[in-house]
């Protein structure tokens, strides 16, 4: 089993797309704000797709460089994320944040904290945010699950963009009548919030994640020359500065920014890129997951502190940005070193015992398999 290589611009991905994130969510501080700021926060909500294709592409590099079985996957996966998310569930429960009465109109009760900790809230549109964003992680959770099938189904390139643009084009084509069928199934919930369930809940994303897949795909594919990979990195780029200015941000994510963010990460992979990777966005990256849970508390923090907002001020806008980002970074620095990294560290050793345990199994099975085949 071989450690996975570190890839400097995955982390600088992770790092651009935290920064994204916050960007969105400081309206809550700011909501009246210039066109231009404005169309550009709003578009920072694509950060979250951001996420889910660098996510993809990790896996699937991991996967290959370890090729150690499912199980071990799962521990991983279960180390790297659940220790944080469940504090921040007793921290949001012990300290609720202002818009729980929108996402819970019903409440919060038991049933809903014990789906969220089990990170099947991503089912339900009324059990989506008991984490404020921890949509996104039920979300990620479930592309985990499927994974391991995933990864063996989708061998190639052309199988992993053939089954991203299929999922792309059943969930387009079936959006409608999906949309009645969750309105029918959950008649109390508001349709708002059934409408948002449908952006978020993962066969909505499941083509964001393919995307993602057959980028890394590529890369082992083909040969990109250098300055493909750089044209690529342009064209990502400028699809993030222009796309928001020429389109609202829809209620759902649109398809063009998140192949889009496809191309990025194939381009930085194939050596384009280089002056978008440094040591900030790289750190940033590495906190991203402790930053993304904690800034919904520092924007919560400051509305108690604050409640009269200020207006349409790209500046007011400007140092609420800074505030909330520098403080959920400060905290996040603590939480990696003392939650995160520790528990991605026991989970590897628990990963690697039973990795090791299950290696004479598959090499058992592989030799069978060898043994069955034809002689050439």
């Amino acid at each position: 089993m071989a450690a996975p290589r570190q890839f400097g611009f995955i982390d600088a991905l992770r790092g651009y797309a935290i920064l994204a994130v916050v960007a969105t969510h400081v309206q809550l501080l700011t909501p009246d704000l210039p066109f231009v700021v404005k169309r550009w926060a709003d578009f920072g909500a694509y950060g979250v797709p951001l996420f889910f294709v660098v996510s993809a592409a990790t896996l699937s590099s991991s996967w290959e460089a370890r090729a150690d079985g499912a199980a071990a996957f799962y521990i991983r996966r279960l180390f790297r994320i659940a220790p944080m998310f469940w504090l921040a569930i007793a921290y949001y429960l012990l300290l609720p944040w202002p818009w729980r009465a929108f996402w819970s109109p019903h409440g919060v009760d038991w049933a809903t904290v014990a789906l969220t900790a089990v990170f099947l809230h991503g089912w339900s549109p009324e059990s989506l945010n008991v984490v404020p964003g921890g949509w996104s992680i039920a979300t990620e959770w479930g592309f985990y699950l499927l994974f391991p099938f995933l990864v063996g189904a989708l061998r190639s390139f052309w199988s992993a963009l053939g089954a991203s643009l299929a999922m792309l084009a059943t969930m387009t084509l079936s959006a409608p009548a999906v949309g009645g069928w969750l309105a029918a199934l959950f008649p109390q919930t508001p349709p708002v919030l059934v409408a948002w369930f449908q952006t978020f809940w993962l066969p909505g994303n499941l083509y964001i994640f393919l995307a993602g897949m057959a980028c890394w795909r590529a890369t082992k594919a083909f040969e990109t020359p250098r300055w493909v990979a750089e044209l690529e990195v342009a064209a990502a780029v400028l699809v993030a500065v222009v796309y928001p200015l020429l389109w609202d941000q829809p209620l759902k994510y649109a398809p063009a920014p998140c192949f889009a963010f496809a191309l990025l990460v194939h381009g930085l992979a194939s050596g384009g890129g280089r002056y978008l990777v440094f040591g900030a966005t790289r750190r940033l990256g590495t906190l991203s997951f402790s930053v993304y849970l904690i800034h919904f508390a520092i924007i919560t923090a400051l509305i108690g502190a604050h409640p009269s907002l200020p207006g349409a001020h790209g500046l007011d806008y400007a140092l609420f940005y800074a505030l909330v980002l520098g403080a959920s970074y400060l905290i996040a620095e603590v939480t990696y070193r003392t939650v995160e990294r520790p528990m991605i560290r026991l989970g590897g050793q628990l990963a690697a015992r039973v990795a090791a345990m299950s290696a004479p199994r598959r090499a058992h099975e592989t030799t069978a398999e060898e043994a069955a085949q034809p002689p050439r």
